[in-house]
């Protein structure tokens, strides 16, 4: 998991392994209308600025408009286009950036980005740290052992089946037991949300179609049986009480009055 915080210098984040990481933007004003990252990330926000710098050894930066991606080195300088970018410095926390060109982009200590006027920027933040985010009390029944099962999913990146990936999977948050549940609201937020319904629930609300019985051939749609089956044993039916209960008393049957 990664707590960030916003203030009028930028953005600061740190991840559940206590690394850190600061994005500068000298004049950042945070924005209600989102920027959407086509990268998936662990958190990120959206602000306005005229400039921002991240710590970079290793950066690329990608058009999602042409799918070009070109790898920054050191001391490299360009001036961007009109258009859509993403850049993403590798680090001990990854740091994605989505803005809108013209632009200049500096790779020199840090990687620059200024714009001619301010500039609505979208940044994330994502982190491969190997150490739980979070601590889940659960009491020692089989429904706190579910709840586990399901807020473990908290650590997947993505509900396809990508997860299958480890790239896509952060560390699942730890448990304890306890007398009763207490899940941190930022696993809570992280968990996906699966909505499961019985067959019952699926008809009631005319999701599915009921299925007419199928019968075998030969069968009587009536009932049920097989029109050149032997007939069930006679038998007697007698009163047990004067009231209107009764039973069945099967009565021994002979092979000859089966034939």
């Amino acid at each position: 998991m990664i707590q960030w915080d916003e203030t009028s210098t930028g953005v600061f984040a740190t991840d559940a392994a206590e690394n850190e990481v600061r994005v500068r933007a000298p004049d950042w004003q945070s924005a209600a209308d989102a920027r959407v990252l086509p990268q998936l990330t662990d958190a990120e926000t959206t602000g306005v600025t005229s400039a921002f710098s991240v710590p970079a050894d290793d950066a690329t930066l990608a058009s999602p408009e042409t799918t070009a991606s070109t790898t920054l080195a050191a001391g490299e300088r360009q001036q961007l286009a009109a258009g859509d970018y993403v850049l993403e410095a590798d680090g001990a926390i990854d740091v994605v950036v989505g803005f809108s060109g013209p632009a200049q982009v500096v790779l020199d200590d840090r990687l620059r980005v200024s714009f001619d006027a301010p500039e609505r920027v979208a940044v994330g933040f994502r982190s491969d740290a190997r150490a739980p985010p979070a601590t889940i009390t659960i009491p020692k029944t089989l429904d706190g052992v579910a709840t586990a099962v399901t807020h473990a999913a908290a650590a997947h990146r993505t509900t396809t089946p990508d997860r299958s990936d480890p790239g896509f999977r952060r560390h699942p948050p730890a448990f304890a037991f306890g007398e009763t549940v207490d899940v941190p609201p930022s696993v809570a937020a992280a968990t996906p949300r699966h909505r499961h319904r019985t067959r019952r629930a699926a008809l009631a609300a005319g999701a599915v179609r009921r299925r007419a019985p199928r019968l075998l051939p030969g069968c009587d749609s009536d009932s049920r049986r097989r029109r050149d089956a032997p007939a069930p044993c006679p038998g007697t039916l007698a009163s047990t009480t004067p009231s209107t209960r009764s039973t069945w008393k099967p009565r021994r049957c002979s092979r000859a009055s089966l034939a």
